[in-house]
């Protein structure tokens, strides 16, 4: 695939997402099991609005992808771990 066709693919998958996600669509980003991706979730720093009575959480588009360069997309302050974690107790 041409670089230009991945980046407009890219492109249209972050534009695809809605302005406040959910943790549903954190784990298809990051192309994880939601259960993974409420463990990125739960780490300090990581981006995220609770409404008081409510399990909601919610993530702003625009402090994940903040949060989601500040990491490099590499190593997402413990991602890997929680995934290596993870596939190993399956």
């Amino acid at each position: 695939m041409e670089f230009s066709l991945i980046l407009v693919s890219f492109t249209q998958r972050i534009n695809d997402l809605p302005i406040n996600m959910t943790v549903e669509d954190v784990a298809r980003f990051l192309g994880v099991s939601a259960s993974t991706a409420y463990k990125v979730v739960k780490q300090d720093g990581f981006p995220k609005l609770r409404i008081p009575g409510r399990r909601l959480v919610i993530v702003p588009k625009h402090l994940f992808f903040d949060w989601y360069a500040a990491c490099g997309g590499q190593n997402l302050t413990g991602v890997d771990d929680i995934i290596a974690s993870e596939r190993a107790c399956t």
